[in-house]
């Protein structure tokens, strides 16, 4: 299959928050998220989810 980013797998989009506070717990303390065709609303709501993440507001495996 085809797909235009390298970070999707299978051409699925993957999300790696579950495994965030492992990640966290070791060190990392840098992380991003990729928007590839979501509209203004969309990314509004995918930041803002990943910001209670960040905030400990949320969990990864209910992200």
């Amino acid at each position: 299959m085809e797909h235009p980013l390298n970070t999707l797998f299978h051409a699925v989009p993957q999300i790696g928050a579950r495994f965030y506070e492992m990640l966290y717990g070791v060190g990392l303390r840098t992380f991003r998220v990729e928007l590839l065709e979501e509209s203004g609303p969309e990314a509004s709501r995918v930041i803002s989810l990943y910001q209670g993440l960040l905030m400990q507001q949320q969990s990864g495996d209910t992200l």
